[in-house]
């Protein structure tokens, strides 16, 4: 269920060997500066209890990126990643977890670096699940297009969607599609992992971590990772009631056509007739794109990216105007999304 996670810790928590792999940087300066004999910041000291000072430092090694500054650093890692040797399908164990940190401990003192990840405090947590969908993605990805309009997702990157802000956030693509393009599985063998879609629910800061799922240090986080599940089922819940209820305000059950009809009559006195051929017309001009990209590329041949955006936002509008309740409707598939993140 973790995926990545970034650590913060304070620079008299970091002792370095001498012969470290950190790269140290000197703080760039000028002819007079350094003339002046100003000392550089202080990072850290090493074992022999000597200063270690520069601009900044760093480690990109396989397992963990490391960051140096003179107010504190961070380390990046992936549970999965390194428990599962490279792939992240599947969720990691109390046990595992326990053995990440001890594996990416002996991996840091190999490098000349003695921390006690323990004690280091969480700075950002990405939480995913991978959905088993009985229909396919592209089915969901439209149906999420009504979260999209209603309240706000910030980007569609291709078929990812990525709904909230830059401190908590919801990223979800197409995982199969992915494990393709990556070379991890081929497209033949795709039946093997089935329609996969990914739901990574980010937190950014360690205020959001804290308030959402009452972790502060990684200990917080071993400590508690049977808990794991209840605590992010009730914050994405949260989360995403806000959303979902911008969604369904317009959930609507017919008898027949002539109802629709005269929905948008009684609704719209003025332009009722207009806005049912508006509606059925963006319905099926939507049906027509397999990704709304496609759509926006080819109009901005014709058309500046402002004029793209907001005729394409209309036309999302007018399709979503009602959701009718159906087979594979949008909102029927956007309660199975919900139901199946939530299990």
């Amino acid at each position: 269920m973790i995926d990545k996670i970034v650590i913060k810790f304070h620079n008299k928590d970091i002792i370095l060997d001498p012969n470290t792999e950190v790269k140290i940087r000197a703080l760039p300066r000028s002819p007079i500066e350094m003339g002046k004999g100003l000392p550089e910041p202080l990072l850290c000291y090493d074992t022999q209890g000597k200063p270690i000072y520069g601009s900044d430092g760093y480690l990109h090694d396989d397992l963990f990126k490391l960051n140096l500054y003179s107010k504190g650093g961070n380390i990046k890692f992936n549970f999965p990643k390194i428990a599962q040797y490279g792939m992240n399908l599947h969720p990691v164990d109390k046990e595992e977890a326990e053995n990440v940190i001890n594996l990416l401990s002996d991996r840091l003192y190999l490098k000349g670096i003695r921390i006690n990840l323990i004690k280091c405090e969480i700075k950002s947590l990405e939480i995913y699940k991978n959905l088993h969908l009985p229909h396919s993605y592209e089915h969901y990805r439209d149906a999420l297009a009504l979260l999209q309009i209603r309240r706000g997702f910030e980007k569609e990157f291709a078929s990812s969607l990525y709904l909230g802000n830059k401190s908590r956030q919801i990223v979800i693509y197409n995982k199969t599609r992915q494990l393709i393009d990556t070379k991890s599985i081929k497209e033949e063998t795709k039946g093997i992992t089935g329609s996969l879609m990914r739901v990574e629910y980010r937190m950014q800061k360690a205020l959001v971590v804290n308030r959402e799922l009452g972790l502060n240090t990684v200990y917080d986080l071993i400590d508690n990772w049977n808990n794991l599940k209840i605590l992010y089922q009730k914050s994405i819940g949260n989360f995403l009631y806000g959303f979902e209820q911008k969604a369904l305000d317009k959930t609507q059950s017919f008898e027949s056509e002539a109802d629709v009809l005269k929905y948008f009559l009684h609704t719209y006195p003025n332009s009722g007739w207009s806005k049912y051929r508006s509606y059925y017309g963006s319905k099926a001009i939507l049906e027509q794109w397999v990704s709304i990209n496609d759509l926006k590329a080819t109009l901005s041949s014709y058309k500046q990216p402002a004029a793209v955006s907001r005729d394409v936002k209309a036309l999302q509008m007018a399709a979503a105007e009602i959701a009718i309740k159906s087979d594979l409707s949008p909102i029927d598939l956007l309660e199975e999304f919900k139901s199946m993140l939530l299990d």
